[in-house]
């Protein structure tokens, strides 16, 4: 059985774990999403797609501007910790969270995939493995967000 969670008590778990962004979204926004970029190709009952975020550092983007330092940009702020560590590990802790209230939550890894998957299916009648959830393709192409 189900115990009543609402957003302002998913918000503020995710500000207490660290996260500095939070959204949510009806899974009716991405109907125009294909299946291979459908939260619903990986979780069919999802009624909500909540997004998270931590900021970029200033200090960490000003050097890319400059052209003097894309390291610590790429390795430590963008695509390193941030979205390796600093982001999953509290998304786990709110998807934990959602699921203490009897709910089912799906934590998906922010990175981004490098190739699309060429595989078949591994279960018939259901789309090929590999469902790249991009919200920058969303915002820009499907128009979602």
């Amino acid at each position: 059985m189900s115990r009543k969670i609402t957003k302002d008590l998913i918000r503020n778990q995710a500000y207490r774990l660290g996260l500095d962004l939070i959204g949510f979204a009806n899974i009716e926004r991405f109907k125009k999403a294909p299946l291979r970029m459908h939260p619903s190709s990986i979780f069919p009952e999802a009624k909500t797609i909540i997004v998270v975020g931590k900021r970029i550092l200033r200090g960490g983007w000003r050097p890319v501007e400059e052209g003097t330092n894309w390291a610590s940009y790429t390795y430590f702020d963008y695509h390193g910790l941030l979205n390796t560590v600093f982001i999953p590990e509290p998304l786990y802790h709110l998807a934990c969270f959602i699921e203490d209230y009897g709910y089912e939550a799906v934590p998906y890894y922010p990175g981004v995939p490098e190739i699309e998957s060429v595989d078949k299916p591994a279960v018939k009648k259901q789309i090929v493995p590999d469902v790249n959830l991009s919200i920058s393709v969303w915002f820009v192409k499907f128009g979602t967000i």
